[in-house]
């Protein structure tokens, strides 16, 4: 009996460049989002403790 293999089948180059073109799009995303919280927890931060500038 032979089991079907579980590995993914190799990608072509078109495929591959559209993959990797799509992870930096979202690594790009990410790290927007997270200048956008961290600056919106800066403002929490002087409104709450009353000092200015980041630490």
């Amino acid at each position: 009996m032979v089991l079907p293999s579980r590995t993914r089948p190799a990608c072509d180059a078109d495929e591959r460049t559209q993959l990797i073109a799509w992870w930096n799009m979202k690594r790009a995303l990410m790290i927007e989002e997270t200048g956008r919280h961290a600056g919106r927890l800066d403002l929490v931060r002087e409104l709450l403790d009353g000092s200015e500038g980041c630490y």
